[in-house]
């Protein structure tokens, strides 16, 4: 099949720049993750992709960020290369939040920078809420998890029947969106579906979303949005700057729903800035 055959020559590409491809196992799941760390690493960074992918979306940015910090970046159960041990079950967010929480108790001693994408913020925002003292700064790039009047669109969008709704989907996703990936939409569409990405976003519920949580969140808090995302709402940005007590907003304008893959020079100069403690 062709999607995992790339993240196949992904992994392959990583580890020629000296990032490599660990396994663990945690709460039913062989996690795999790619982990780098420099002699004198500055920070540890988690980074945790959104529904449908795999670490192999931190692709452009993560080599640039290992040079400075240990990064750590685990592939969700039933995406990338890991594995349920029971098949393929659908997995529900607090599931996963399940399998973050085990799987960074158990390799991770000390604080850490967290940064979740899409479905990965939200369930970053999931894991604060039950390890608030492990987190010294949240990271949330174009996140889910707030919820604005008109978000149950989404469960029909994620309704994939045909190519052609997959292939909505992701003009939805992409600000710019590159031809050549017409060409995969069809194994995309193959993909999501073995991966029951339609059942998982059936099954979230409304006390998932972490809207009245947000006042609680006293740690510091980054958002980091690509402006032309026509999958989500900017309403999600409005309502994190009103309710953060500690949050700061950084927009970037040419791109949209993944920035870390659209314009990953500009997303890396925002991260680093981020880490930093700069204000942009």
């Amino acid at each position: 099949m062709i999607i995992p055959f790339i993240h196949r020559l992904v992994r392959k590409g990583l580890a020629f720049q000296g990032i490599a491809s660990k396994h663990m196992s945690v709460a039913g799941t062989h996690v795999h993750y790619y982990e780098a760390c420099p002699d004198r690493p500055r920070d540890t960074l988690v980074l945790v992709h959104g529904l449908g992918t795999s670490a192999s979306t931190w692709t452009h940015v993560l080599p640039s960020l290992a040079r400075e910090y240990h990064v750590i970046a685990p592939d969700l159960p039933g995406f990338g290369f890991s594995i349920p041990v029971d098949g393929s079950p659908v997995y529900s967010l607090d599931d996963y939040v399940a399998v973050l929480v085990q799987f960074l108790d158990k390799i991770l001693p000390a604080e850490f920078v967290l940064l979740g994408h899409s479905l990965g913020g939200w369930l970053t925002m999931k894991y604060a809420l039950k390890r608030s003292q492990r987190i010294n700064h949240l990271v949330l790039v174009n996140t889910a998890g707030i919820y604005y009047q008109g978000y149950e669109e989404l469960v029909d969008l994620f309704d994939l029947r045909s190519t052609k709704d997959t292939d909505q989907l992701l003009r939805r996703i992409w600000k710019h969106y590159p031809w050549y990936f017409r060409l995969f939409t069809p194994f995309v569409f193959e993909d999501l579906v073995r991966r029951k990405v339609p059942q998982i976003v059936k099954g979230i519920k409304e006390c998932d979303f972490v809207n009245a949580d947000l006042p609680g969140f006293h740690m510091p808090v980054s958002v980091i949005w690509g402006k032309g995302d026509q999958l989500l709402s900017f309403e999600t940005v409005t309502t994190l700057a009103e309710r953060l007590p500690a949050g700061t907003i950084h927009i970037i304008e040419n791109s949209g729903h993944v920035p870390q893959l659209e314009v990953p020079e500009e997303f890396l100069a925002i991260v680093r800035n981020i880490l930093d403690g700069r204000v942009l």
